[in-house]
């Protein structure tokens, strides 16, 4: 079964547990909250640029996780707020709090693209569908609303099923994902020169 939609969504949840007097936007609002975080897949890849000031930018607000820091046309390495050690001419970085901070320290601004993971928008009555939906997978958000439908209706056996059947709808968004990350965007690894 197809869950294309918010509506869809709300009527599928009514059919499963037969109370109508259940708050299902409710579940389906929290349901969507408990998987947002565990869901990375490259529809969710989005790219800003940006400018730094006094060293460092604010990070998107949907911002989940970065795959790429572009730093006046160069790739920004990684560093630890502990350790910054890197390359003469590298340009390093680390988060603190809601900005990533960027090194060396200078003057001047920094022209930045950063591509990330955003966080999955929200389905809602106003806001029908999400990349979720219109690609098949919102059976997640289905089996994440009944979680939270069944703790509600203290029905722990059901919840314990639906709590199998999430992790098995959010393993087919991994595997898709990988599917694709890994057929033409593989990794690449540099050992600093050749291999023999």
């Amino acid at each position: 079964m197809a869950l294309s939609s918010y509506d869809e969504l709300q009527t599928s949840i009514a059919d499963y547990i037969m109370r109508p007097d259940a708050p299902i936007a409710s579940f389906i609002a929290l349901g969507q909250a408990d998987i947002a975080p565990r869901i990375k897949h490259y529809l969710q890849e989005t790219v800003v640029e940006l400018t730094s000031a006094d060293n460092k930018v604010t990070i998107p607000a949907d911002f989940q996780e970065a795959r790429r820091i572009v730093v006046d046309g160069r790739i920004a390495r990684p560093t630890s707020i502990y350790d910054s050690k890197r390359l003469v001419d590298e340009t390093g970085y680390y988060q603190r709090g809601n900005t990533y901070v960027f090194l060396p320290e200078q003057t001047e601004p920094r022209e930045l693209e950063i591509t990330y993971y955003a966080r999955t928008p929200a389905i809602t009555a106003s806001n029908q569908t999400n990349w979720l939906t219109e690609n098949n997978f919102g059976n997640a958000i289905f089996h994440a609303a009944l979680i939270r439908a069944y703790r509600w209706m203290k029905d722990p056996d059901a919840e314990a099923m639906e709590k199998a059947s999430l992790q098995e709808a959010l393993a087919l968004i991994a595997e898709d994902h990988h599917r694709a990350v890994g057929g033409g965007n593989q990794f690449e690894i540099d050992f600093g020169g050749p291999l023999f």
